[in-house]
């Protein structure tokens, strides 16, 4: 079916480009006689680079000035053509060689006389960009100066500029202290996900700019942190081509990417902008030392603007390690919750100049330490065919962490009019480097039982698992205890280096060509410590104690280069031939070391505490053969690839329609040399080759939001090497893991489906996605009488799930101070894998479970007035699954969570902002998840001295009923987590705004 599917595919590319190159001949033979130059200049305004309106314009002869034709004039979105502003587009045509004169006139301007020269009409040419035009304005005499009116006038949140969807930020009232994220938040239709991931009307968002320019969008997360809300002016969405390839063959062949744009208000366009802010406070309840948690939070943020360069410079510290803002609906969804404690501090500076329109710098450094603390409660059940098995198991980690990044860019697009060489060149070299260090300590606890009896333990089960002598209920139930200690230390470094050469020919439309290069070098360094001991309270069996040393090293050095020509195969129609190459040198070693079997090094209390060393001489001695290995691979994959795109305007409904076919083949050429100590050594290789096809297919219309893309894709992966290697690794005796040599690879089916419509006033959205998994891995696990494990991959047929949704807003009256938003949400999982058994001559055996989602999320938003806001929301989370398999209990569990939140301006520049939710779960084993959180967050702040201070308090989680909670459920069993989170507590923060522009002329 794969290669059939392939074929016909490639089938249809060949037909496609014997058609193209037969129409391309027609075309050819039909122009000989004449041919025609289309001619564009773009117009701006000389001070503020912007576009002009009421632009006239005419063509006249050179040599007398004779009139010859009206030159058209169109205002295009940035989309059209990738510049992010709106700009005034001129365009003609010649039809032989001459001196020519634009005349170009505007109101408010003075009139522009501008000759050019073409020299010659070239065979494969069809158009020609001048040089941009820039008009000065009428110098006017006696102007009169009127008194100021003030006109207010119903604000739209969101409205449509052309193909530019814009959402007025001043329509949104912000709480004192709110960031660019927490706009974002507010905003119809976009969600904004951890990782700084921004979802607009459900399509993801590729590039975030900053006034129509590339500055922050490497670490757009700076950006959303950091700076004030009030700054923003307006954030538009639209799609663009890519930056590279931008007026050329491949914008037809490219993929459009969505693009999100912070506009400033006209204050912050130029000057320095400084926001200061500290904060200290404590939790509203004792820790279990019976003390208050002291929390703190400071942040320094200060960028300068000119036309031509940005600067901003960043520093924070803090421990509150959450971006919740009161006032703000949905903040506490089920399994959004931040996990863990982390403190950090962080220097940021990055600095972007523009050399000219499309040549620009890019560079930044960063650096960051981090203090965490993570801990968990995990209550689990694993599916067995002869009876399953019930855990708990405690988990706390403590991390110190360093990192620096450092990251420069160098971009520039030009054009040439007279080049006899090229047309026009995009070049792009990024090298990068990143560094981390790490320091952690690990503390961790787990029980086996074979009868769910966890709640006898109560409260006090986890002391129970790590007293040194096992409780009486351990010892009836309790088929093994496993108590470990960890610490390591190591480090990360990864170094890039980007290089793309794009080029056209000169005086040739019709074909292109792209260089992208990428070389890459990483190493990652581990040394780590490991006391494990484990016993059997319910049996006999002797217990044991592991003091294992396992120090890692892999370095990696990879090479990709991509060589790409597109050119027109017929109007309308594109073509991309291409391939890849792409080699891989991996150097992969792990010796580990029983330090246990050494005297006095091999018993739980042992005076020698964790992380300490014998001398070299005795602890290269203790090499555990059997789970020590080191290999060295290299890999080389040659990848062919070819795209056909057909691409098509209809001018008369504004309506484009965009077809995408890829098909490609990977050749693969592996080797290994592979050492197990003294257990193992050979050299695995292999010759292989995987397809890969993708055919999408787009809808859009000019002018409106309405879009819709239907997509499917088919691709093939390889198991690894090392996957495929006869080996027992039985370092860990609890959970022992075998590899698999007849493993097949694995065939991945997708299809998509996404459209987004408006109708009146309301905003549609919805797509849906399905995905078939042939011979997916799962781990076959095989469990003996002691509750230890031994998993295998195996491969698995039957996996298949697909997802559905539909998301609106609309308003509910004619002002727009009422809005309604909604998004329903539906996921169904045929979840194939391998249940565990306990007989020791057994394989796993086949298990399928049926996962069925269904959420619904609402918003309700009235807005009186600018002054006030209030809010009502509602979501729930329903998730039911099912099973053929013996024993199996069904699971009917959801959550729910409703509330309101208000924000209101009061007199003498108080604002006050809170939200009240109740987050609910019923429908889990453990009674103690099945409850019901009250959650009150409030703030109060004052602005003084003119805006320049405002004072507020912060309360977070005012009642301290916050708990976070994860819950997963597949073909192996499931897992119900509790994850330790941000205390409640209160902080008074001060904040000073600082804002200097340039004297004007």
């Amino acid at each position: 079916m794969t290669k059939q599917f392939f074929i016909s595919i490639v089938t249809m590319l060949c037909c496609s480009m014997s058609i193209s190159a037969t129409c391309l001949r027609m075309t050819a033979d039909s122009t000989k006689t004449k041919q025609e130059l289309d001619i564009y200049a773009e117009v701006y305004d000389h001070m503020t680079h912007d576009n002009v309106d009421s632009v006239r314009a005419e063509l006249l002869n050179g040599r007398d000035s004779c009139f010859i034709d009206t030159v058209k004039v169109e205002v295009w979105n940035s989309w059209n053509n990738g510049v992010t502003k709106k700009h005034t587009h001129l365009s003609t045509v010649v039809s032989k060689a001459g001196t020519y004169i634009l005349r170009v006139a505007a109101n408010d301007y003075t009139t522009q006389y501008v000759p050019f020269e073409i020299k010659k009409i070239y065979k494969h040419e069809t158009q020609r960009q001048l040089k941009p035009i820039y008009l000065r304005h009428v110098k006017k005499l006696n102007e009169e100066e009127l008194d100021e009116v003030v006109v207010e006038a119903t604000k739209l949140k969101f409205y449509m500029d052309g193909d530019t969807l814009v959402y007025d930020a001043d329509a949104f009232p912000m709480a004192e202290g709110s960031m660019l994220s927490d706009l974002i938040k507010k905003l119809p239709g976009v969600e904004m996900e951890k990782g700084g991931v921004i979802k607009v009307n459900g399509k993801k968002v590729d590039a975030m700019l900053l006034n129509g320019k590339d500055f922050f969008n490497e670490d757009r997360e700076l950006l959303l942190d950091n700076m004030p809300s009030y700054m923003v002016k307006s954030i538009n969405t639209y799609e663009r081509v890519p930056e590279s390839a931008q007026n050329s063959v491949m914008a037809k062949t490219t993929e459009k990417e969505m693009v999100l744009d912070v506009k400033l208000k006209k204050d912050y366009n130029e000057g320095w902008i400084v926001t200061a802010e500290g904060g200290g406070g404590t939790t509203f309840f004792k820790n279990d030392d019976g003390k208050y948690d002291v929390k703190y939070l400071g942040r320094l943020f200060a960028m300068r603007f000119t036309k031509k360069s940005r600067l901003l410079m960043c520093a924070t510290t803090n421990n509150v390690n959450d971006t919740r803002e009161p006032g703000e609906e949905g903040n506490w969804a089920e399994l959004r919750q931040t996990q863990g404690l982390t403190s950090n501090v962080m220097a940021n500076v990055n600095y972007t100049r523009y050399f000219a329109e499309k040549t620009r710098y890019e560079g930044s450094l960063k650096s960051t330490y981090y203090d965490i603390t993570d801990a968990n409660n995990t209550s689990n059940t694993t599916f067995l065919e002869d009876g399953d098995q019930f855990g708990r198991s405690s988990y706390a980690k403590r991390s110190y962490d360093w990192d620096i990044t450092f990251n420069n860019r160098f971009r520039t697009r030009n054009e040439f009019a007279e080049s006899n060489l090229l047309k026009q060149f995009y070049f792009n070299i990024n090298p990068f480097f990143y560094y981390k260090k790490r320091n952690y300590h690990e503390d961790a606890a787990s029980t086996q039982l074979d009868k769910d009896v966890a709640s006898n333990l109560g409260k006090a089960w986890l002391d129970s698992i790590y007293a040194p002598l096992a409780s009486g209920t351990l010892k009836r139930y309790a088929k093994n205890r496993d108590i470990s200690a960890s610490k390591g230390i190591g480090h990360w470094y990864d170094s890039h280096n980007f290089l793309t050469f794009g080029f056209t020919p000169a005086h040739n439309d019709k074909v292109a060509f792209t260089l992208d290069i990428n070389h890459r070098l990483t190493e990652d360094k581990n040394d780590a410590y490991e006391h494990n001991y484990i016993d059997y309270p319910k049996t006999s069996e002797p217990s044991k104690f592991l003091n294992n040393y396992i120090t890692s090293l892999e370095r990696n050095h990879n090479i990709r280069t991509n060589l790409e020509m597109d050119f027109i195969a017929m109007k309308n129609c594109y073509l991309s031939l291409g391939v890849v190459h792409y080699y891989e040198h991996t150097n992969n070693n792990n010796p580990m070391y029983q330090l246990h079997k050494l005297s006095g090094w091999d018993t739980r209390d042992t005076e020698h505490s964790l992380g300490n060393l014998p001398s070299m001489d005795e602890w290269l001695t203790t090499m555990d053969m059997q789970n020590s290995s080191h290999s060295i691979t290299d890999k080389n994959i040659f990848t062919p690839f070819i795209t056909y795109t057909f691409d098509h305007d209809n001018d008369s409904t504004k309506v484009n329609y965009h077809a995408y076919i890829n098909a490609s083949a990977d050749f693969i050429r592996e080797e290994m040399e592979y050492e197990r100590g003294n257990m193992l050594k050979t050299n695995p290789s292999r010759n292989a080759k995987t397809w890969n096809a993708n055919i999408s297919l787009t809808r859009r219309k000019g002018g409106t939001p309405n879009y819709m893309n239907l997509s499917m894709d088919f691709n093939e992966s390889l198991p690894s090497l090392v996957t495929l290697l006869d080996i027992r690794d039985n370092s860990n005796p609890m959970n022992v893991t075998l590899g698999n040599p007849n493993l097949k690879r694995t065939h991945n089916y997708n299809a998509s489906y996404y459209m987004r419509q408006k109708l009146g006033k309301t905003m549609m959205y919805g797509g849906a996605r399905a995905n078939i998994t042939k011979n997916a891995v799962a781990q076959g696990i095989v469990v003996n009488g002691l509750g230890e494990r031994t998993t295998k991959p195996e491969n698995v047929n039957g996996n298949w799930n697909a997802n559905a949704y539909v998301g609106l807003d609309v308003s509910l009256d004619k002002n727009e101070k009422l809005r309604l938003g909604n998004t329903l949400y539906y996921s169904f999982n045929n979840n194939v894998d391998l249940t565990g058994t306990t007989k020791n001559d057994s394989i796993a055996k086949r298990s399928v479970v049926k996962n069925n989602i269904l959420s619904d999320n609402l918003k309700l938003t009235w807005q009186p007035s600018k002054k006030m806001e209030y809010g009502l929301f509602g979501e729930i989370n329903m998730q039911k699954s099912t099973s053929r398999r013996e024993n199996f209990n069904n699971i009917d569990a959801y959550t729910f969570n409703y509330g309101c939140r208000m924000q209101i301006e009061l007199p003498y520049n108080f604002n006050i902002s809170s939200d009240l939710s109740v987050y609910s779960r019923r429908g889990y084993d453990d009674d103690a998840m099945n409850n019901d959180e009250l959650v009150w967050n409030a703030r109060i702040a004052k602005r003084m001295y003119k805006g320049k201070f405002t004072i507020m308090f912060d309360g977070f989680d005012i009642l301290g009923n916050l708990s976070n909670v994860y819950r997963n459920v597949n073909g192996q069993g499931r897992t119900e987590t509790f994850y330790n989170v941000i205390p409640s507590y209160g902080l008074l923060r001060l904040v000073y705004r600082f804002n200097k522009q340039p004297r004007k002329s």
